[in-house]
């Protein structure tokens, strides 16, 4: 099976790393897998239709944007298409990104005709899609399918002097670090704040993390590569206090290098354990579970969630529901 794995590369390591592990899996796997960069590609149709011939693409992301152009092309080849959904904004409705959830629902309608089953990284988000596009799926009798993000476990180290508390998420308003500083205040001396994007591209991460120094807490910035690794390598506990998530990968990354994760009890979170999953907004309820976690490293119920999100794993899963949706062998 030909697949051509389509995405923008301006996500950073986000991108980087799905592309790379989609596509080695699907090469272990005995498949050819073609990356194409919808960033680049942008005199569309024409530019597109130079991508290699295929048997299906895999439209991934945040590409949604473009996806339409995507589908135009492979109709006209006669090849099929299957849609990544990956929550977040891309969800319809999505209170924080009103606007974008707007646009990117107007262009999903638009694709209908041409998908021909779509992935969604967890069930939540599989539940919502469906309901909310429920005549079209009855129409085309379209298939969805819950594939969860891959991540390929050679990728991360664990330290053997792991006491570190880290918040690996963007200061952001949606990842609320201002609420983790308030609710890590007890644990102040172990918890660090890790911020992997370019701070000077967003005035919002600036004061964030202003703010956050000046409540005394020890703040990395511009964190990437084999530095992020690094962190979390030495991280005993990795803390979300999202108020919305899609597959929320620094958390799972913190998993994958032997941190155990401290989560909002949240549909996005159902497959982390429940001793994993706090109240959220309930102070007492959120202190306990980080203590908790400090205290234990209940590595082998993690496993399950490691071995679920193994990037060859995930392939398999991905071409069994290929198979199913589009006919192709």
């Amino acid at each position: 099976m030909r697949i051509n794995l389509a995405m923008e590369s301006k996500e950073g390591a986000w991108t980087l790393n799905y592309r790379k592990d989609v596509t080695d899996g699907f090469i272990k796997l005995g498949h050819n897998c073609h990356f194409v960069d919808l960033e680049e590609l942008n005199l569309f149709p024409e530019t597109l239709a130079k991508a290699p011939p295929c048997d299906v693409w895999l439209i991934g992301g945040s590409s949604n944007w473009r996806s339409l152009d995507v589908c135009v092309v492979a109709h006209d080849r006669k090849e099929k298409v299957v849609a990544y959904v990956d929550g977040g904004p891309e969800v319809p409705g999505f209170i924080m990104y009103k606007e974008v959830a707007k646009q990117i629902e107007r262009n999903t309608k638009e694709c209908w005709p041409y998908i021909d089953g779509w992935f969604f990284n967890h069930k939540a988000y599989h539940r919502w899609f469906t309901a909310f596009y429920k005549d079209e799926y009855e129409k085309r009798h379209i298939r969805g399918y819950v594939i969860p993000y891959p991540l390929d476990p050679v990728r991360y180290t664990e330290s053997p002097n792991k006491s570190m508390i880290l918040f690996p998420g963007k200061m952001i308003y949606l990842k609320q670090p201002i609420l983790a500083a308030k609710l890590l205040e007890p644990f102040k001396q172990s918890v660090i704040f890790s911020q992997s994007d370019d701070i000077d591209a967003r005035a919002e991460m600036k004061h964030y993390i202003s703010l956050l120094r000046e409540d005394g807490y020890d703040v990395h910035t511009n964190v990437k590569g084999a530095d992020y690794l690094e962190l979390l390598a030495q991280a005993k506990v990795v803390v979300c206090t999202s108020t919305g998530e899609s597959a929320c990968v620094e958390i799972l990354e913190g998993v994958m290098s032997g941190a155990v994760p401290v989560v909002p009890d949240l549909p996005e979170f159902m497959e982390y354990p429940f001793w994993c999953r706090y109240e959220p907004y309930l102070i007492s309820d959120f202190r306990n579970t980080v203590g908790n976690a400090r205290q234990n490293h209940y590595r082998e119920e993690l496993e399950a969630v490691i071995d679920q999100h193994y990037h060859i794993n995930v392939v398999k899963q991905m071409i069994k529901a290929i198979y199913e949706c589009t006919g192709v062998k």
